[in-house]
């Protein structure tokens, strides 16, 4: 059995490249950037939450 028959028995949907919502397949729906630059290490792990 490969995979992708074995992932379309648990429900997944291939997602069309270009849908409706500008989003092609593979690439993230969201993207989020921290600025690092110039911020000592230890400031960075800092801010880091253990969730």
């Amino acid at each position: 059995m490969h995979i992708d028959d074995r992932l379309r028995r648990m429900g997944w949907r291939q997602s069309e490249a270009g849908g409706e919502d500008g989003f092609t397949v593979g690439q993230p729906r969201y993207v989020f950037q921290i600025p690092f630059a110039g911020r000592p290490l230890e400031e960075i792990q800092r801010g880091f939450n253990h969730q």
